[in-house]
């Protein structure tokens, strides 16, 4: 069954010249210089660059959660085995999510050909606590670490002496 067609208003703001559109409590604005704000009538609300390369998606009650979309669209293409621009190499954040409670959730993701991990979830607890899980190079391994608050010293896995942050795992 085809979707019943819901009215929509437009209309141009006179200050700040923004196009918004609203639909069924749906607000939609494209500003001047391209950047997009969505509000939902739960209070969500959905911010892209005008290029869209990152998003920032938050609600009321919830964390807020920034997508690197260029970076998220190449780990996708990775993992269907297609090619990935070489510029994008190394490891590079995909997205982060902050929690009231100042954790902090990051998913990052490496093109390297010599990585021995091509992505990692981090948590990181604001007493020091980490955990950090990994894939492997190899078929069927992953690695999670678990870093407890008591060892903390300050610094993120990446400030050990132990070389390439990927050997840490």
């Amino acid at each position: 069954e085809p979707l019943a067609s819901v009215p929509a208003e437009r209309e141009v703001d006179p200050e700040t010249g923004a196009t918004v559109w609203r639909c069924g409590g749906v607000r939609l604005v494209t500003f001047r210089a391209g950047h997009r704000l969505a509000r939902f009538p739960d209070g969500t609300e959905i911010r892209s660059t005008a290029s869209y390369s990152h998003t920032v998606v938050s609600g009321p009650g919830l964390p807020s959660v920034l997508v690197d979309a260029d970076i998220d669209r190449t780990a996708r293409l990775h993992a269907r085995g297609e090619k990935v621009p070489i510029a994008k190499g190394g490891e590079r954040i995909r997205s982060r999510v902050a929690f009231a409670d100042g954790t902090r959730v990051t998913t990052t993701y490496n093109t390297r050909i010599t990585s021995k991990v091509r992505g990692k979830v981090s948590v990181l607890r604001p007493d020091g606590t980490e955990v950090v899980a990994a894939d492997s190079f190899e078929a069927d391994s992953s690695v999670v670490l678990f870093r407890p608050r008591h060892i903390f010293k300050g610094g993120t896995l990446s400030h050990l002496k132990i070389g390439d942050p990927d050997q840490a795992l």
